[in-house]
């Protein structure tokens, strides 16, 4: 694929990601949901892998509070990792602050790094979750209800 392809994919509301608490398949997806979405996993060739999610936290911009998600997408056979940095507001507004593909073999080295970099700017800490071993959405599903992903934690001031 070309970098326009590429491009051009990614910035079209069909080639945005979806993941949340809950999965779908890509037909099951209202517009609403697929338009909101942040990563997609079809558990046949996209397959979720490891993210972290911080403690909330606040400061004179956000005194609500906030926190960060790092999401993933395993692309197979590509042997790359998509990785979706999210800022989350007390109201559940979500903001995309950042998105990159990296190498199956650099993502221990620059993704780890990024989520300690973001822990001492912001004096946070992040809880990793491992998902890599899954592939399907029934296995998700239970996974990440295990792991408590679609309980609300309020924030520190409410």
């Amino acid at each position: 694929m070309s970098t326009k392809e590429r491009d051009a994919w990614q910035n079209a509301p069909v080639g945005r990601l979806y993941a949340a608490a809950r999965v779908h398949t890509m037909p099951e997806m209202t517009d609403d949901e697929f338009l909101g979405a942040l990563v997609t996993y079809d558990f046949v060739t996209c397959f979720p892998h490891v993210g972290w999610i911080s403690n909330w936290s606040s400061d004179d911009q956000y005194p609500d509070g906030f926190r960060y998600k790092v999401l993933t997408v395993r692309h197979e056979p590509e042997r790359k990792i998509e990785v979706v940095l999210v800022m989350e507001e007390a109201n559940g507004n979500k903001i995309e602050r950042l998105r990159l593909d990296v190498a199956a073999e650099a993502f221990d080295k620059n993704v780890r790094s990024l989520v300690a970099k973001l822990a001492a700017r912001f004096k946070i800490e992040f809880e990793e979750d491992d998902l890599s071993d899954v592939r399907t959405a029934d296995e998700f599903e239970r996974r990440t209800k295990e792991l408590g992903w679609r309980d609300w934690k309020p924030p520190l001031n409410a």
